[in-house]
């Protein structure tokens, strides 16, 4: 596309998104029906993104099918997902509950840098057709909705994503591999308990066809105090997976918290977190033995102008050790979390090029808010991998010796807008070490510019 294209389907996307912005504030009220008994909602979320890279893959380029070696790659991406959700709360029965919506999705231009949305996919999806039922006030002594029974198409997620948290793989036809609107499980069943303070997860879920297509059943436990924070611990087992990969029949058993155990001291403005995910397969033909964990320190400086906080995290994630007959490398799973950064670590090496396997990470994060509806971000990821001799290089080069990948910055802002719409600018670029030049053949610094527009009601 040429700069005069680019500008004008900036324009185009910018004008779209607050024309969308106009109406949804003229109509403040989103209830479609509420006699107190049954009440009925509708939901619009509306997303779009424009995306380049710059040296793509380190200057090594993407092969686009028919078309050769592309240097620097362009695409965008845009969907709309509508939702209803209805709620019937009969006197002395709890309240009945459910949610239907669907995605309508599209990527233009050459698609991501990870060769995986070419061909200009579009797709309209189910991702919400769910039911449940919820006790209300039928346990007074307890507490309001202490238990929480619901099955379908729905979302689930374990902490802050860590290992659980989005269903749906957006590659191939489903296009949006950035913008991922699509996150629910195809299949769930969950049985909800809290009790405060202690609450209960008790999950059945199906991941879609892009994950393998694995089944897994397990439970999660947590014990909550609104002042220091939370103590959680899971585990689930994987059935029904691609007998070919390590997945089926995999056991995953994890602990962690998150909050700050500090305030018992007096201490105010820290937070922490960490967990620990072990991963076996006993099986003998996919034998596996994987660790992953993070530790995370920060500290929000609530007296200084703009309140910035900072933020380390270091993370590791087993590699394949090939003097054993296991495999050590860590399964990521159905990783996802909120914001940039989070567990897709790094806008370039954790979307396109290494996801939480054979990695050791540290995250320097620094955050501030200027004003109200505008927050800045600053982040620093060094990638160093803990098997070198397990990472595969590309077609034709020499084996990767060296575990030094590379670093990677990203600077960006969200700005909040009308109470609806969040506009994104975010710009990144990975300086790569000798095992990304080994790996690919190349040593050019990667770079990313992306803009994503979100408006949501």
């Amino acid at each position: 596309m040429t700069r005069s294209g680019q500008r004008c389907a900036l324009k185009l996307t910018c004008l779209g998104l607050f024309a969308l912005v106009a109406v949804a504030s003229a109509r403040a009220d989103v209830a479609l029906y509420d006699d107190g008994i049954l009440n009925i909602d509708f939901g619009l979320t509306v997303g779009g993104g424009l995306f380049k890279t710059r040296n793509t893959n380190f200057g090594a380029g993407l092969d686009e099918p028919g078309k050769g070696t592309v240097a620097d790659v362009d695409w965008r991406e845009a969907f709309a997902l509508p939702k209803l959700t209805a709620e019937f709360a009969p006197p002395g029965m709890g309240s009945f509950y459910g949610g239907l919506g669907y995605v309508f999705a599209a990527t233009r231009g050459v698609g991501t840098p990870d060769g995986l949305t070419f061909n200009r996919p579009d797709a309209i999806d189910n991702e919400f057709a769910y039911g449940g039922w919820k006790s209300g006030g039928l346990t007074p002594s307890l507490g309001t909705d202490v238990v929480d029974i619901s099955w379908g198409r729905q979302g689930f997620e374990v902490g802050d994503g860590f290992l659980i948290a989005d269903g749906n793989n957006e590659q191939f036809r489903k296009g949006t591999l950035l913008l991922g609107p699509r996150s629910s499980f195809p299949r769930a069943g969950l049985l909800r308990v809290n009790t405060r303070p202690v609450r209960f997860d008790l999950f059945y879920l199906e991941s879609d066809h892009d994950f393998d297509d694995p089944h897994l059943f397990g439970g999660n436990a947590e014990l909550i105090n609104e002042t220091y924070g939370t103590l959680g611990v899971y585990g689930f087992r994987i059935f029904d997976a691609d007998p070919a990969t390590t997945r089926d029949g995999l056991r995953v058993v994890s602990v962690r918290g998150e909050g700050n155990p500090l305030a018992y001291f007096g201490v105010e403005n820290t937070h922490f977190a960490f967990e620990y995910a072990d991963q076996h397969n006993s099986e003998t033909s996919r034998k596996a033995d994987a660790q992953g964990w993070h530790a995370t320190a920060g500290y929000r400086f609530a007296d200084l102008p703009w309140t910035p906080d900072l933020t380390y995290r270091f993370s590791h994630f087993s590699g394949d050790d090939p003097d054993t007959s296991e495999n050590e490398t860590f399964d990521p799973l159905f990783v996802a979390g909120p914001g940039v950064g989070t567990w897709f670590q790094g806008e370039i090496t954790g979307q396109y090029l290494i996801t939480n396997a054979n990695l050791d990470v540290h995250m320097v994060a620094l955050s501030a808010t200027p004003t109200e509806g505008l927050n800045l971000g600053l982040q620093f990821f060094n990638f160093t991998l803990d098997e070198p001799g397990a990472q595969t290089p590309a077609t034709g080069f020499s084996a990767v010796s060296s575990n030094d990948f590379g670093d990677e910055i990203n600077v960006f802002a969200e700005v909040t807008a009308f109470d609806h719409l969040t506009v994104m600018p975010l710009y990144g670029v990975v300086l790569p070490g000798e095992a990304a030049q080994q790996m690919n053949g190349r040593h050019e610094n990667y770079h990313l510019f992306e803009l994503i527009l979100t408006l949501e009601y």
